[in-house]
């Protein structure tokens, strides 16, 4: 039986359905026993479109002696809209053979690209496995199991190389394990997986040898960092809130070896808080207090910072919160601490000790008198970062120094000494 088109629904009804190039092949002798068996179905280009996904209440069933030897899709569209996203499944082709609803596993060939707009994605993806369709068809007891690739994927600005996993569902559960991707001259590996009930997603993965240049490229052009990229992450998300990156919660460690900062001079950022310090310890009690010139938005942003590794251990404990502890080491400086980043005002709060490998005996000597190390106190903007010494951390190691002052000098000198070291440079 041929039909050139077939259409159900219209645009006022939540579905709608057109088929062109139709041709069934149907067992008459079986039908002749109450038994529906199709030799083949084979449709040459088919349109769906839904407001809603389909369900089945739990009365309702497909024909237990229902059997389709054979199933072709030559080319299909899917389109799913709701209120907040769009969802489109193009260039659909498919092969089945021996579909029944009998609770036998049949073999299934599933090609298609998945474009949604939030997230922004672009998924051409290859499904190859099985499907077990139980009897009565109710559509949380169906299985799906099988190998899922693709070649070429966006998602939102980031770009896969290639996509590879065993996909398995169960209930409403959708399970991506192991999970594998090339991308940015590295790779990656894990788990995740899906109820797509809730919308509840949980995200395991680990990466290594990434290019972050290319990985930021899209983001900054400009390429504040280059180096290769070591990660491993535990996220956890809602897939149906939107946007949904506002539920993005989780713990992991990044680590950063072999790069640079561009343009951004770290190493001019200690070096000034240190000299700070040093003048207001080192100066003759009774001499005119002066200080460094302030230190300028061109000396933070001019030149760059080499690095041999940078290592964060994060906790994201919602999207606009992100605390840390951090380690950051090249040939001249060790800088270790922890800091928490506010994204909503894209403020930094943050307390770390530096160890300067330095040649200069009065940095030196500083260091040697604080413990081996220089602490600083963090605070400001991406735009507008203030670093000062931190004097807090280095009051057990003050106070010896300033009974010394005490001792050889009227109190209103040292008082003006303290103010001084008190004042944060900061960059302008």
């Amino acid at each position: 039986v041929h039909f050139s088109e077939i259409s159900i629904g219209s645009d006022s009804t939540p579905y709608t359905a057109h088929l062109e190039d139709v041709t069934f092949s149907l067992s008459t002798s079986q039908l002749l026993k109450k038994s529906l068996v199709f030799h083949s179905v084979k449709i040459k280009r088919l349109f769906l479109r839904a407001a809603a996904l389909p369900t089945l209440s739990p009365g309702s069933s497909m024909p237990p002696l229902f059997h389709l030897e054979k199933l072709v899709i030559k080319q299909g569209t899917f389109d799913w809209e709701s209120p907040t996203t769009s969802v489109r499944l193009d260039n659909i082709q498919l092969n089945a053979h021996d579909v029944n609803f009998n609770h036998l596993a049949f073999p299934l060939q599933l090609s298609f690209t998945l474009q949604t707009n939030a997230p922004l994605l672009s998924l051409p993806l290859s499904f190859q496995g099985t499907v077990t369709l139980p009897a009565g068809g109710k559509l949380p007891q169906n299985r799906l199991q099988g190998q899922l690739t693709g070649y070429n994927l966006t998602l939102g600005l980031a770009h896969i190389d290639t996509f590879a996993t065993t996909l398995q569902t169960k209930s409403s559960y959708l399970f991506l394990n192991p999970l594998n991707m090339q991308l940015y001259n590295g790779s990656t590996y894990g788990d995740a997986s899906i109820d797509f009930s809730t919308g509840n997603t949980l995200l395991n993965l680990s990466g290594s040898t990434l290019k972050i240049e290319q990985l930021l490229h899209s983001i900054w052009p400009q390429d504040p960092l280059s180096g290769t990229l070591f990660f491993n992450t535990h996220t956890h998300f809602n897939l149906w809130q939107q946007p949904f990156s506002k539920s993005v919660n989780g713990t992991g460690v990044i680590t950063l070896k072999t790069g640079f900062i561009h343009p951004f001079d770290l190493d001019a950022i200690v070096k000034y808080a240190a000299n700070k310090l040093r003048l207001a310890l080192d100066m003759p009690i009774n001499a005119a207090l002066s200080q460094p010139p302030p230190l300028s938005h061109t000396i933070i942003f001019n030149g760059y910072t080499p690095i041999k590794q940078f290592t964060l251990h994060y906790n994201l404990q919602n999207p606009n919160d992100l605390n840390g502890l951090i380690e950051f080491k090249n040939d001249t400086l060790l800088l270790a601490g922890s800091g928490r980043f506010h994204k909503a005002t894209s403020m930094i709060h943050g307390r770390l000790s530096a160890r300067v490998n330095t040649t200069e005996p009065d940095l030196a000597t500083l260091q040697t008198l604080l413990g081996g190390k220089v602490p600083l106190q963090v605070e400001g903007s991406l735009a507008h970062i203030h670093i000062e010494p931190d004097v807090e951390a280095m009051a057990p190691y003050l106070q010896e120094l300033v009974a010394r002052h005490l001792l050889r000098a009227p109190l209103h000198d040292v008082e003006k000494q303290l103010r001084f070291l008190f004042q944060a440079p900061h960059a302008s």
